[in-house]
């Protein structure tokens, strides 16, 4: 895991008062274990889900998630 990712999820884990492990277990599983930070994932009403936690399409506009973020 790059030492990027693994600081992002220690400091949201403490934001969000989450065990680390358990926020890195459900990146894991959202992402078939890849860590891949656009990872697609399942197409529904909403848009082809993509990322670490899998937002919609209107998620990802609402929240100004791109590429490379």
């Amino acid at each position: 895991m790059l030492k990027e990712l693994r600081l992002a999820i220690l400091e949201t884990a403490q934001e969000i008062g989450a065990d680390p492990v358990d926020l890195a277990t459900v990146i894991s599983y959202e992402t078939g274990g890849t860590f891949d930070p656009w990872k697609k994932g399942p197409t529904t009403k909403w848009g082809t889900h993509r990322g670490l936690i899998q937002w919609g399409e209107p998620q990802r506009r609402q929240y100004g998630v791109y590429r490379g973020m």
